[in-house]
């Protein structure tokens, strides 16, 4: 299955970085980390979860609009990857920044808009639960909560779209 490409990229990427490196607040800050030969791998890593979850996405639904929403999602992920050192300038930070809030909203929103039943929305509904406590919580929050927002999010619309595949 597709799937597993983005499921697969992300953990080998997610190890070597805190094997190699330790634990970060953010995926994108792990980049700052990296050596110039290593660089490469986040840009890879973010192509390998965006496309398969265009591809899936859209293969997935009948409906137009969640096919552009997932599209859209895709590529402001990719996004992502080809500014990763947003920290540097203020264009690079915006087109950072446009990628992660614009790629994971809307890969959420396509997940609803495209019509699947709503059991298989739970993982969706897990995320927005888990990043409306780490916002608004205090004493509940994570010192790396961007990390695990992060990392929610490209689990809760893989496993909506594995399981709207499998059923």
């Amino acid at each position: 299955n597709l799937l597993l490409l983005p499921t697969f990229s992300m953990t080998v990427y997610l190890l070597f970085i805190y094997l190699k490196y330790g634990k970060h607040k953010s995926i994108s800050i792990s980049y700052a980390d990296l050596k110039t030969h290593e660089k490469p791998f986040f840009t890879l890593n973010l192509i390998f979860v965006a496309i398969p979850i265009m591809i899936v996405g859209i293969e997935s639904t009948q409906n137009h609009l969640a096919e552009g929403l997932f599209f859209l999602a895709g590529s402001l992920i990719t996004l992502i990857g080809a500014s990763p050192a947003f920290w540097t300038n203020r264009m690079e930070h915006t087109a950072h920044m446009i990628g992660s809030y614009g790629g994971i909203s809307l890969g959420m929103i396509a997940c609803f808009v495209a019509g699947f039943a709503v059991l298989t929305l739970i993982p969706i509904f897990l995320f927005i639960t888990f990043t409306a406590i780490q916002f608004f919580v205090k004493k509940w929050q994570l010192w790396n909560y961007i990390y695990w927002i992060e990392v929610s999010a490209l689990l809760a619309v893989v496993l909506t779209l594995l399981v709207n595949l499998l059923k």
